[in-house]
């Protein structure tokens, strides 16, 4: 079904969702990360600032630091997510994402700097 609106829509709006609903079938259901994340980069690239480009590049950055154990490569998806959409959403999120990888990577000083010094504010 989502491949016939595709068919009969081949961009704009509705080629946006069926294609974002295709990558979450494939990630959710299917628990097939390689091709959800070509999807979602798909998606992303469709329309960035449409509504499913940073649902789509969030999964992009998710795929790469759960499922693919790309730890580089999460990091920069989500600087992208913290960079590309810092008016729409909050950074904290990603931030923590971002110093929770380095911690995994053993690169503590990293992480911490990530965090930033919650103690600063207290002197």
């Amino acid at each position: 079904m989502l491949n016939e609106v595709l068919k009969k829509n081949p961009s704009g709006p509705k080629a946006e969702e069926a294609l974002f609903r295709i990558g979450e079938i494939h990630h959710f259901s299917l628990n097939d990360s390689t091709r959800a994340l070509r999807v979602f980069q798909e998606v992303r690239q469709m329309n960035p600032q449409g509504p499913f480009g940073y649902k789509a590049q969030k999964y992009i950055a998710e795929i790469a630091e759960f499922g693919l154990k790309d730890y580089d490569q999460a990091i920069i998806e989500y600087q992208n997510l913290k960079n590309f959409y810092k008016k729409d959403f909050s950074n904290g999120d990603h931030q923590y994402r971002i110093a929770s990888i380095y911690y995994k990577k053993q690169n503590y000083e990293k992480a911490l700097r990530e965090i930033g010094n919650p103690f600063r504010k207290l002197s």
